[in-house]
């Protein structure tokens, strides 16, 4: 109830949304609502927010959905005022949200919830409270009676008990406990579907882990082998590296040989035109002599 009420129990208010006019704060009048919410006969002037039977809050959004901004602290105007009539227990414990690409700001109040009090199943809540019921709330009735000694203060359920009394007949009573029964059964089995569902997720996560686990010791095995190839690879081309070095010794001294060997063939080639010159020379000389 402090949930759909809180502006009226603290004195803060809804922030304002962009581009609407700034909210302000109303006193508190947490007396008012304690001395109603434990009364079996509520004032005319109590105007509590009822639950919307016809509509289901959503969980999920089309759209990125609520920014990260507008999920942390104070709920926006546009956000209260749509949730409110959703923030009942079966509708705060209804866990299939679906997937979508956002979140709404309903599962931002959900969340908020489950962060202080334990995500139990539906059929661990009292299945016996009308859902209609805007007075059931569940602060504990003698917590409350020491916070408020000046208050007699009954417990949720005599509270429950006395808003029912005055808000029909017997068969109309026992038809709207039967629809809740027959809303927290359909609740049970959707969560039984989503308990299976989510047991055939975990059976597929251990097969997909078993194939991963496979699928990594073979891509170990392969990156031992390329890492083998590459140490070999690398050793082949060491020692083609050192025979390299060698052959370029070997080309060196040949290279130094041929051009030794080129300059001895230069100066053979002199001595020999040298040769040839004093072999005309000297059949010149011998022709003149026998002219002579």
């Amino acid at each position: 109830m402090s949930a759909r009420h809180w502006p009226d129990l603290i004195k803060e208010c809804p922030r304002t949304e962009k581009g609407e006019k700034k909210l302000t704060p109303r006193e508190p009048q947490e007396v008012k609502w304690i001395r109603q919410m434990t009364s079996q006969t509520p004032s005319q002037e109590f105007q509590p927010v009822l639950p919307d039977l016809d509509g289901k809050p959503l969980f999920t959004t089309h759209d990125s959905g609520e920014t990260l901004q507008r999920r942390c602290g104070r709920a926006f105007q546009n956000a209260y005022t749509a949730d409110r009539q959703h923030l009942f227990l079966e509708m705060l414990y209804n866990h299939h949200q679906g997937i979508s690409k956002g979140i709404s700001s309903f599962y931002v109040r959900q969340s908020v919830w489950f962060a202080f009090f334990e995500p139990i199943l539906p059929s661990q809540i009292a299945s016996n409270v009308l859902i209609s019921d805007p007075f059931r709330s569940l602060i504990d009735a003698g917590h409350l009676e020491e916070l408020h000694g000046i208050f007699a203060v009954a417990s949720t359920s005599q509270a429950t008990a006395g808003y029912v009394q005055n808000s029909g007949s017997q068969p109309e009573k026992m038809e709207a406990l039967r629809d809740v029964n027959k809303h927290l059964e359909e609740l049970e089995l959707q969560n039984r579907e989503y308990f299976r569902q989510l047991e055939e997720s975990r059976a597929c996560s251990t097969d997909l882990q078993g194939k991963i686990s496979c699928l990594q010791l073979k891509i170990g095995d392969e990156d031992a082998k390329a890492n083998n190839m590459l140490l070999n690879l690398r050793s082949r081309e060491e020692s083609l590296n050192a025979e390299k070095n060698q052959l370029l010794v070997k080309f060196t001294e040949l290279e130094n040989k041929l051009k030794y060997m080129e300059a001895g063939n230069d100066e053979l080639q002199r001595q020999l035109a040298q040769l040839r010159q004093i072999m005309l020379e000297t059949q010149n000389d011998a022709k003149v002599r026998m002219c002579l």
